[in-house]
């Protein structure tokens, strides 16, 4: 099968779990069908197209072009209309330009639109059947923000932001054949009041096992790590929140206690965190994150807001470290609290539930232990990813009747 795949991130390094998920899935897809990628790229990001032509039948990019005096504009726009300000931000002719004449020139079987932000450069496409695979109901984000905010401009701003990404989402998902998404809860937010369920597939993360080895844990380290990148909103937010409110009551019990934050982009609040306490490490970007890992004892996801299925908590999994998680942190997961992982959404239940993991090295072991069969067993590539098969099938035999 011949597969136009648009991404609006180059899935290329692997080293933020949107591109892992989406390179995890291009590998698999490629070893069955011809895959023509096109993706936005950053500056910087051109000499890793040539590892993703390896793979792909062809690789097309058009240069994403980012500012603050960019950004100010097209949010001046959003607010003046009743367009979100995501899908304005991330507009681009020449992205819409090359779709529609690959489209007219190329002979596809079927289009895959990665992300709702690509979406927008589909709009109008006949004749091919067309995919929309959502990483997460993106409206959940500035929905989840302007609830965690003051009265005030950020809290309005997000306001208006998540009513009319809701609107432009749920749209969006009734104009594609089949729309991917990666939990039930997912499918909710994203089915529109009295629609059907039929054009929805739940397909969630998936993690090759057999490249990912299990990392030894340090035995008698006190390390606690969070990885993320940090320019997402949600991730500064909820290492901000663990490290005032969560990580002093964990030191007060375990006083050798250290916390290390990995992940691109720290905004200056997460980067002022290790000035004010020497016990905590900001490192910015990083070459690999196993070394860190290793250090670690747990791995903490303190998330307060956002959407999805977090691929920091399977990528824990099938190295084996413990994790600490609030609910919104681990949702779309089928795990047990207690038997995968440990849940706790308060400052108070979140710090005893690492205080018992680092107190009691069965109990750490246990989890990890379990995590890691979890992963195998119900988020591997091959495991998951024939549902993909199964739609792609699907498609193309709907299209010769």
């Amino acid at each position: 099968m011949n597969v136009l795949l648009l991404t609006q991130i180059l899935p290329y390094p692997p080293d933020a779990g949107p591109k892992i998920h989406m390179l995890n899935k291009i590998r698999y897809l490629a070893r069955r069908h011809r895959i023509t990628l096109v993706s936005f790229i950053r500056p910087g990001e051109e000499v890793y197209v040539a590892e993703l032509a390896k793979v792909c039948e062809a690789v097309h990019t058009i240069p994403m072009r980012r500012s603050r005096l960019r950004d100010a504009w097209h949010l001046a726009r959003s607010l003046l209309s009743g367009e979100p300000f995501l899908m304005a931000r991330d507009y681009s002719p020449g992205m819409r330009k090359l779709v529609r004449s690959l489209v007219q020139t190329g002979d596809f079987d079927l289009l895959h639109v990665d992300q709702l932000n690509m979406a927008q450069f589909a709009q109008g496409l006949t004749g091919l059947p067309r995919i929309l695979d959502e990483h997460n109901a993106v409206w959940q984000i500035p929905y989840r923000l302007y609830s965690t905010q003051p009265v005030g401009l950020r809290k309005a701003v997000f306001g208006l932001e998540w009513h009319k990404l809701q609107r432009y989402e749920r749209g969006t998902c009734q104009d594609y054949d089949r729309v991917l998404v990666l939990s039930e809860q997912d499918r909710d937010a994203l089915l529109p009041p009295g629609d059907e369920e039929g054009r929805f597939r739940i397909i969630p993360i998936a993690v090759d096992t057999r490249e990912i080895e299990q990392i030894p844990c340090q035995g008698g380290t006190h390390t606690l790590i969070s990885i993320g990148t940090m320019f997402y909103p949600p991730n500064a937010e909820g290492v901000l929140w663990f490290a005032t409110q969560v990580y002093p009551l964990v030191k007060a019990r375990i006083p050798g206690v250290t916390f290390t934050v990995v992940g691109h982009r720290p905004p200056p609040e997460v980067i002022r965190l290790s000035a004010d306490d020497p016990s905590i490490r900001v490192t910015g970007s990083v070459p690999s994150v196993e070394p860190y890992v290793a250090e670690s004892m747990l791995m903490v996801v303190p998330l307060l807001s956002g959407s999805g299925m977090r691929w920091k908590i399977l990528q824990a999994f099938a190295w084996g470290i413990p994790v600490v998680s609030t609910r919104l942190g681990c949702e779309g997961f089928d795990v047990v609290d207690g038997e995968h992982l440990l849940v706790a959404d308060s400052p108070e239940s979140f710090a005893g539930a690492i205080i018992r993991a680092l107190s009691d090295p069965q109990l750490a072991t246990r989890l990890a232990h379990n995590a890691r069969v979890f992963a195998e067993r119900r988020h591997d590539v091959e495991v998951v990813y024939a549902a993909l098969e199964e739609v792609y099938g699907d498609l193309i035999e709907e299209r010769k009747r």
